[in-house]
C-alpha cells in the first residue's frame, strides 16, 4: 500500500522566519522541483526590488504552466495558469535575499515584494502560502511532516482558512 499525502495547515505563528532557508533545501532533497510566486509593484512606482527580483530569477524561468494554487484560481480544481520556476539551489541562492523575513513576510513597498510562494513536486503542490492571510498548506509524506516539524515548523489537522 502506497502511503497517502497529508495536507496540514500551517501559519506565520508557528513558521519561524529563520527555518526557511533550511526548509527550501530540504525541500530540494525532497525532490520539489519547480515552484512560483507573485511579485508585486504599486502602479506607477518604480518597484527596484521587484525588478532586481525578476533580473535574479530569470535564469530559472521554465514557463507558464496549469498549476494548483491557493488564492485566485480561475480553473477546475483550483488551478491556474502560473509562471514556474526551477526549484534547486541556485535558484533558491537567488531567492532568499528577497525573503529574508520568511515565506510569509508581507510588507508592500513601492520598491516591491513577493507574495502566495507555492512549490511543487512531479507538479503537485507540497507548500503553499496566502501571505495576506498569513496561512498555507503542506502536504507531505507523515514521516515528512515529522521532519519538518524538528525543524521548528508547527503545523495542525484542521484548516480554518485554507484547504486542498
Amino acid at each position: 500500500m502506497t502511503e497517502r499525502v497529508q495536507s496540514r495547515h500551517i501559519s506565520a505563528d508557528g513558521f519561524p522566519p529563520d527555518v526557511t532557508p533550511r526548509l527550501l533545501r530540504w525541500l530540494i532533497a525532497a525532490g520539489v522541483d519547480e515552484f512560483t510566486l507573485t511579485v508585486m509593484g504599486i502602479h506607477g512606482e518604480v518597484a527596484v526590488d521587484a525588478d532586481a527580483f525578476e533580473d535574479a530569477i530569470e535564469p530559472f524561468v521554465l514557463g507558464l504552466e496549469r498549476r494548483r494554487v491557493l488564492i485566485d484560481a480561475d480553473g477546475q480544481g483550483s488551478t491556474r495558469e502560473v509562471r514556474l520556476f526551477t526549484f534547486n539551489e541556485a535558484s533558491i541562492g537567488a531567492l532568499l535575499p528577497y525573503i529574508a523575513g520568511g515565506l510569509f513576510h508581507n510588507v508592500p513597498s513601492p520598491d516591491g515584494w513577493l507574495e502566495d510562494f507555492a512549490c511543487y513536486r512531479a507538479g503537485e503542490l507540497v507548500l503553499g502560502v496566502v501571505t495576506h492571510l498569513q496561512e498555507g498548506t503542506m502536504r507531505l509524506m507523515a514521516a515528512e511532516h515529522a521532519e519538518v516539524a524538528k525543524m521548528g515548523v508547527s503545523s495542525m489537522e484542521s484548516q480554518e482558512w485554507i484547504g486542498y
